[in-house]
């Protein structure tokens, strides 16, 4: 009887085991640590990379994720309160809240019927976002906390629209690149 249940116990950690790692839908980690202008980005089963479009500049990236491909640019350069994310002939339009303060977004446009948000889960924690559509939702966290370069997708992104996708891989990157820069100074 003492085997069984530890067999059991060892059953119940394995399942449980199993479910957490099905549930990791997505991955986005720098390329090299310490380098921010190149990411590798794993969507369901399907790999791929952002790259800023030039080194030094955080106002436009391109990217290229299984037969995504497109790119994620400013509305005005060095502005970051609003961004066009092209994927193909969609065009989608990623907001803040409110200029300036980077914790809220809206994602609209393309192929989507309503509009989505994405926001801090704590404040003054960068390292932890959530994003909510009609028809989904999913957690965006780095692996360790404050480790800047590798960050996890939770979620079924397979009910997201293409811009959701790109979008929940470009908010991890913007808080890298762009953000952090910005709060450190």
């Amino acid at each position: 009887m003492p085997g069984m249940k530890t067999n059991l116990i060892v059953l119940i950690l394995l399942l449980s085991f199993s479910t957490a790692i099905a549930q990791q839908e997505g991955r986005v980690r720098s390329f090299m640590k310490g380098r921010i202008d190149h990411w590798e980005v794993t969507l369901n089963d399907t790999d791929g990379t952002i790259e800023a479009y030039l080194k030094d500049d955080p106002n436009r990236w391109t990217f290229t994720i299984g037969t995504m491909e497109g790119e994620i640019n400013t509305v005005m350069n060095d502005q970051f309160n609003r961004w066009e994310i092209t994927v193909g002939k969609k065009v989608y339009t990623m907001t803040t809240w409110v200029p300036g303060s980077w914790d809220r977004w809206e994602l609209k446009g393309g192929d989507m019927k309503s509009t989505t948000t994405f926001r801090t889960l704590y404040a003054n924690s960068w390292d932890n976002w959530q994003m909510k559509g009609d028809s989904t939702e999913c957690d965006i966290t780095t692996y360790m906390k404050e480790s800047w370069n590798d960050w996890e997708i939770k979620g079924d992104l397979k009910k997201m629209s293409q811009g959701e996708q790109i979008a929940s891989v470009f908010i991890p990157i913007f808080v890298s690149r762009i953000y952090r820069v910005r709060l450190a100074r």
